[in-house]
């Protein structure tokens, strides 16, 4: 198989494979409530934590794939901005104004009077669903879960997105993603400077913001790159398979973390365009796994506080069934016409930017005898 050279939005498997990424992340997240912690000796918990950190590189892998296919596809710069504020913002704050309203009384310690008088309360919404911000608490709220005080923590992530979105404008702009020479030493610098950050200092050790922008910005880069370089790489199961036993190989060395972004991007892809005929009718469901992603944690919270004892995998299984019609309507009623309205909002904030100033609009409303001589072109008499 080869990359097709441009991106038919239903002719792939992103959404199928997205959605199970989701999927694999809400049953990590059913041990990580339970337990407090992400990593485990235990091989099923450990398989299962795995499994979600293999689900974030999916998520950042196809969003520098997809993202970097719309702006060169389009090559505008207003409606990339736009499309993707109305992609993260609007499923967010809504979801953010539903955790305040539902979950946060259902789990309050407070008595319900003095949640709802807090200020901490109501402005919940605004700091999460607006910026992203992961460790905005609720008064009395989740407190004494193992993960404590973490309403919707999970959207942590938000903010390497939008890092990332800011980093492939900036190539952009420099053009660096319409040069592939260009873009292959921007990469290489970038695989350098990580690997210089990961063995010459221990800054991803003590710094988590570090860990994570390293972490990501290579999973995202790896899409773009896969983007700019599509016509000339081939999909095949034997070199999918070659790069998970490089994987294996280099395991405990350096480039453990490269080579299983490398090997697990690459097999996203060859899954991405199979020819399944029978995967692609997923599509014409919809892309449910950002709406998924961003509704599951509070409620597995609230499942955790109100039936401790109820084992990992049912949470998983409990809050993965409560969450997905709320997924299928945030796509449906939220999502998909918001980015329905990515043109109309982008012809305004173009309408806006470029609108004339207050001496450029006065000297365009006057009649066109008495508006002001152009002083750069020379008037009739001379």
């Amino acid at each position: 198989m080869r990359l097709p050279s441009e991106l038919a939005r239903r002719d792939n498997n992103f959404n199928a494979l997205r959605m199970l990424g989701a999927v694999a992340i809400v049953f990590a997240h059913g041990y990580n409530i339970t337990s407090g912690r992400v990593e485990s000796e235990d091989p099923v918990e450990a398989l299962v934590y795995a499994s979600g950190f293999r689900a974030l590189d999916l998520f950042f892998i196809f969003s520098g794939f997809l993202v970097t296919a719309s702006l060169l596809q389009r090559r505008d710069g207003v409606r990339f901005w736009v499309s993707r504020g109305l992609r993260l913002f609007p499923a967010l704050l809504v979801v953010s104004v539903a955790i305040v309203v539902v979950i946060g009384p259902l789990n309050t310690d407070l008595p319900l009077a003095d949640y709802v008088l807090s200020g901490e309360t109501w402005l919940y919404p605004l700091v999460t669903g607006l910026t992203t911000y992961p460790d905005m608490p609720l008064p009395g709220v989740f407190e004494a879960q193992p993960v404590a005080g973490a309403v919707n923590v999970l959207i942590w992530t938000l903010r390497y997105e939008l890092i990332l979105y800011a980093g492939v404008f900036l190539a952009f702009c420099c053009g660096l993603l319409t040069h592939e020479r260009a873009f292959a030493a921007a990469f290489a610098v970038l695989l350098l400077s990580y690997g210089a950050l990961t063995s010459l200092t221990d800054l991803r050790d003590q710094i988590a913001f570090v860990d994570h922008a390293a972490h990501f910005s290579v999973s995202f880069a790896f899409g773009a790159f896969v983007w700019v370089f599509r016509r000339v790489i081939p999909l095949s199961a034997g070199l999918m398979l070659a790069g998970w036993a490089g994987a294996w190989l280099l395991a405990g060395t350096p480039l453990s973390d490269l080579a299983r972004i490398a090997a697990a991007g690459y097999s996203f892809f060859w899954l991405a365009f199979l020819p399944a005929g029978w995967l692609r009718r997923y599509n014409r469901l919809g892309d449910y796994s950002y709406g998924l992603y961003i509704v599951h944690w509070p409620i597995a919270q609230t499942l955790h506080a109100n039936v401790p004892d109820l084992p990992p995998v049912l949470i998983g299984l409990s809050s993965l069934a409560l969450s997905l019609p709320l997924a299928v309507a945030s796509w449906h009623v939220v999502e998909k016409p918001c980015l329905a309205c990515v043109d109309d909002v982008t012809r305004l904030v173009k309408r806006a930017v470029s609108r004339p100033s207050g001496t450029e609009a006065a000297a365009e409303a006057l009649p066109p005898r008495t508006r002001p001589a152009d002083p750069a072109l020379p008037s009739r008499k001379t």
